[in-house]
């Protein structure tokens, strides 16, 4: 009864923690939101206005102040983004680990080539027949590859970077992301679209694979 109730099971976990992680991300951007508000009275309150050098030097703090908040918002998302992608690779090793060792798979996922999306999409289509290879969520898990391997290996710079034009090409398509004085900028609107694709992909290798499904459903507010 006890191994019933964990195949049950699989997959909730997943779903679960995708959940917690988009809680996350509206926490912490309220919390975000309201320190700076606060600090931003309190910086207003303390400088005084008398004349016009004293009112450039109000100006100079508050752009100041609001270029710190803006990088603590970069941050946020920035870390935000890492933190999806290795969800994504965390649940995506679990669940092949788990198919090869049920179906006898000879081939498991550390043996494929590849970045985690490309050795992804080879177990899910070519060694089990889960989802099919044009399959709208791996040119979307490649966007969050993409934007990932910018954080991590450059911070957003696109100088440097090996993809340059494939990010511009993803902030012309206008979901949340562009690119400012060659620059990564991320929305909020971004970071839910690219927790809800990592969402989508796992509800749907979960339901072909016979997985039972978590109710809780992320809508990408990117769609349409």
């Amino acid at each position: 009864m006890n191994s019933e109730v964990r195949i049950g099971l699989r997959g909730v976990e997943t779903l679960w923690e995708i959940t917690v992680l988009r809680h996350y991300l509206d926490s912490m951007e309220e919390q975000l939101q309201e320190s700076n508000r606060t600090a931003r009275m309190q910086l207003c309150g303390e400088l005084q206005v008398g004349s016009k050098e004293s009112y450039d030097e109000f100006l100079s703090y508050v752009q100041l102040h609001d270029g710190f908040y803006d990088e603590q918002l970069r941050t946020l998302r920035f870390s935000f983004m890492v933190r999806a992608h290795i969800l994504f690779e965390t649940h995506i090793r679990s669940f092949c680990r788990a198919l090869r060792v049920d179906r006898a798979i000879p081939v498991g996922f550390r043996e494929l080539n590849g970045n985690p999306v490309e050795k992804a999409k080879v177990f899910c289509t070519k060694l089990i027949s889960l989802l099919p290879e044009d399959h709208a969520c791996w040119p979307a898990l490649r966007e969050l590859q993409l934007v990932r391997n910018c954080i991590v290996h450059t911070y957003g710079s696109l100088e440097g970077f090996g993809e340059p034009k494939a990010l511009r090409a993803l902030a012309a398509k206008h979901i949340g992301v562009s690119v400012q004085d060659e620059m990564l900028a991320i929305e909020n609107v971004f970071c839910r679209h690219a927790l809800a694709v990592v969402h989508d992909f796992f509800r749907n290798t979960f339901r072909a694979a016979g997985w039972k499904r978590c109710d809780v459903e992320l809508r990408s507010e990117c769609s349409g």
